[in-house]
């Protein structure tokens, strides 16, 4: 199963309702939210921002807890190499992801900031790709939780070869 979502907050809004409207069932628009009770919350839009168009058929934009979903993605990463609940890279991951991923720390209100304002676009991504698993799985669709055919998993080496340096030791 396909699924995805895309951030919707930027200065193309309207170009992101019409893309996920496309491919209704496949990509939802994103709104990161700091402080929300609930992981995520589904709100409809009906139309495009800023004019009275309608979107055909509506969509549906997911808001998300992003301080909850980028302290679960930091603990995660804290996680020994070969641990359970390890996070694994490809051999080639490269210093710049490591900064993206590393360019943001929570500060005394309990919220992820970026002090020094580094890029931190494939952490986002890192945070949607977690938060488009989480809520896959938490409205029922299981397929994804299927593991590989036998004979597909990864053999021990080539799991090492994907760690990062942030999981421990770089390759």
């Amino acid at each position: 199963m396909l699924f995805g979502l895309q951030d919707a907050m930027g200065h193309r809004t309207d170009e992101v309702y019409d893309f996920c409207a496309s491919y209704r069932g496949y990509i939802l628009p994103y709104q990161g939210v700091d402080r929300m009770v609930p992981k995520y919350a589904e709100s409809p839009i009906e139309f495009f921002p800023g004019s009275r168009k309608p979107i055909p058929g509506g969509i549906k934009l997911l808001r998300v807890n992003t301080t909850y979903f980028k302290g679960r993605l930091a603990r995660k990463l804290g996680v020994k190499s070969g641990d359970p609940g390890a996070m694994y890279f490809y051999a080639d991951y490269t210093e710049d992801y490591a900064a993206h991923l590393t360019a943001e720390q929570i500060k005394d209100k309990g919220v992820w900031e970026n002090p020094r304002g580094r890029a931190n676009h494939l952490w986002d991504c890192e945070v949607m790709a977690m938060a488009a698993y989480d809520f896959l799985v938490g409205v029922g669709h299981t397929a994804v939780l299927q593991p590989p055919p036998e004979g597909r998993q990864p053999e021990d080496e080539q799991v090492a070869a994907r760690s990062s340096y942030l999981t421990g030791g770089r390759r």
